[in-house]
């Protein structure tokens, strides 16, 4: 039988975890069945594997290696078999902790269809948030889907609270330069409102 080729890039701090992560556990599948080393052989004592998983467990470690890229590789060198190594990767690029959670479920809430976007990119994009949130173990049932007409931010809670604040700071700079009373800010236009901001940003990093 010829030996199979996987084409599959090394995993780096840009590459999309979860699906990397999918497409490494087939290919360990594809090896002779590789992947039972990922969970230590049914989470076993690793002093009473068998001859057999223990070269199983030398082959999946050498692959998953294989495609780490070199920052990758040099924070796991310390790892010893593929199943503490798959932890420890899940560890570095799908970290658990809240802010992680929080920066995920963000992403979520403000992802939109861009004008002159693909659609089927554009999905690719949120199914790819949603496994990653659930592979931080947030629950599905916690992520409410709602839909919006595109580029309407008033059906859109988070872009309009932003909104507000947007506005509430220009209303702030404008008071402070005396002209309050000169510009109605919630008549400028959403190309306005979104020049403003960047000049609102723009005097609060100074």
């Amino acid at each position: 039988m010829s030996s199979l080729k996987f084409d599959l890039p090394q995993l780096d701090y840009t590459t999309r975890f979860s699906l990397w992560q999918v497409k490494m556990r087939v290919i360990l599948t594809q090896s002779s069945d590789l992947d039972e080393a990922l969970d230590g052989f049914g989470k076993k004592d690793a002093k009473t594997w068998t001859d057999d998983e223990k070269r199983k467990d030398r082959k999946a470690f050498s692959l998953i290696q294989l495609h780490l890229s070199n920052n990758i590789l040099q924070e796991v060198l310390a790892e010893k078999s593929a199943a503490a190594l798959w932890l420890k990767l899940e560890s570095i690029c799908m970290s658990k902790d809240l802010t992680s959670k929080m920066h995920v479920k963000m992403k979520l809430f403000s992802h939109k269809l861009q004008e002159g976007a693909s659609m089927l990119n554009h999905l690719s994009i949120f199914r790819e948030i949603v496994s990653d949130l659930l592979s931080m173990e947030v629950n599905d049932e916690d992520i409410v889907k709602h839909h919006t007409i595109p580029y309407t931010p008033q059906q859109n809670g988070v872009a309009e609270r932003m909104n507000r604040t947007i506005i509430s700071k220009a209303r702030c700079m404008l008071s402070n330069a005396d002209v309050s009373d000169a510009i109605d800010i919630s008549d400028v236009s959403d190309d306005e409102q979104e020049r403003i901001s960047v000049q609102v940003e723009h005097v609060e990093e100074k």
